[in-house]
């Protein structure tokens, strides 16, 4: 949640006491803001643009199966992969070591998406361009020419 109003950090504790010595289970509902957050943005129009620029892994490549990264690509679309527990014991460590790194992953996607909607906007002070200065030559031409025919 912190993520949505740009805030970032890590706070440390015993995780070791927390956890029971590793006996906790696993949640269900770890990493439902993550996954309200990918469906909020995988079919913006913004974040297909951004994914040209991020080179995520592809989804389809049997050699990122294996990779710990969450956020892949696969044609032109955002998929996320939600780590699983690999052992038994200190799910609530790991569960926050995987956290953190889809935290990473995430801030990284939102931050290229701003990138790209800041870089499309128009803002009202900026230089109106060669059009405006096409638009003045033809416009000079055609006087210029209207001027021609009433002299002769």
């Amino acid at each position: 949640m912190a993520i949505d109003y740009g805030l970032g950090g890590l706070m440390v504790w015993s995780i070791d006491t927390d956890d029971f010595k590793g006996s906790c289970d696993k949640e269900a509902d770890t990493y439902l803001d993550y996954l309200e957050r990918y469906e909020a943005i995988k079919d913006d129009p913004v974040l297909i643009k951004a994914l040209k620029n991020l080179k995520l892994p592809d989804a389809n490549r049997i050699e990122n199966l294996s990779r710990r990264t969450s956020y892949v690509a696969a044609n032109n679309r955002l998929h996320l992969r939600l780590p699983e527990p690999e052992y038994s014991n200190y799910i609530m460590m790991r569960t926050i070591n995987d956290a953190t790194t889809l935290a990473l992953e995430e801030k990284r996607i939102f931050d290229e998406m701003d990138r790209v909607a800041r870089q499309n906007e128009v803002t009202p002070g900026d230089d109106p361009g060669a059009s405006s200065m096409v638009y003045s030559s033809v416009l000079c031409v055609a006087m210029s020419l209207l001027a021609l025919q009433v002299l002769v």
